[in-house]
């Protein structure tokens, strides 16, 4: 059975992925950091986390701060 999670994570992705080849630009404003804050909280309720996965969401978290700061930038605002 999939999990409901896996389901948001991947109906997100896709709608980021479709948005990026042929859909409006601020639904792919809008669903790449629901993505990766999906993913974020996916592994966050993860029971056995060791130190490969507390590195792995912070990877995430640092690519969701990263992206956040690139879309909210000055020069991509202007445009």
């Amino acid at each position: 059975m999939i999990s409901w999670p896996f389901l948001a994570v991947l109906f997100s992705g896709w709608l980021y992925v479709d948005a990026a080849y042929r859909g409006p630009g601020w639904q792919r404003w809008l669903f790449r950091p629901i993505t990766l804050l999906l993913l974020l909280l996916w592994g966050w309720s993860s029971e056995d986390l060791n130190i490969q996965n507390y590195l792995i969401l912070a990877g995430l978290l640092v690519s969701l701060v990263a992206d956040l700061s690139r879309m909210l930038s000055s020069e991509h605002l202007l445009t």
